[in-house]
């Protein structure tokens, strides 16, 4: 095996074995997405709380946030429920001598793509509250976002500022 090869091998292997550990990291007892503790909660939910006080939501809109919101609570306890499941599957296969590598990366892409169904099922109950808006109120919900955002942009530039590495978006 030529010296190339095997750095390109030992490469995908490296990859390989980041992807898997980064969802084996991503099963651990961690704040929701988007959540950073915030007294007792996450911050995603004080920034939702913040938005639908704002918005005045007639009945038929306020039904919707309310299957919107428990659309996505129900999903992300699946999606813990599912990276436990997926940590279980993964410390079995590392009891192996040998680690089977195709195994590890089929197990990690099923937890990717079933994941990806849950947050998508997600987007779009939120993308049906967004849908039922009147234009005043998506303009409030647009200001939020942009804001939220320019925070985002904020930190991300001090940490690089800092010389530290942002997480990884998932």
């Amino acid at each position: 095996m030529s010296r190339l090869t095997r750095n390109l091998s030992l490469s995908a292997i490296a990859a390989t074995l980041l992807s898997v550990s980064t969802a084996y990291a991503a099963a651990g007892d961690t704040p929701p997405p988007g959540g950073h503790a915030h007294h007792g909660g996450s911050m995603m939910q004080h920034n939702l709380d913040k938005i639908h006080s704002q918005l005045n939501l007639n009945a038929s809109q306020e039904q919707l946030w309310q299957t919107a919101l428990s659309t996505m609570k129900a999903d992300r306890q699946q999606e813990r429920a599912l990276h436990k499941q997926a940590k279980q599957q993964m410390e079995g296969l590392m009891q192996a001598p040998v680690l089977d590598m195709h195994a590890l990366q089929a197990q990690h892409e099923q937890t990717q793509s079933q994941s990806q169904q849950l947050r998508a099922h997600t987007q779009a109950a939120w993308l049906n509250v967004y849908d039922a808006l009147d234009q005043t109120q998506k303009a409030t919900v647009s200001s939020a976002l942009k804001a939220q955002w320019q925070r985002m942009a904020k930190r991300h530039a001090q940490w690089e500022h800092h010389g530290n590495a942002a997480p990884a978006p998932k």
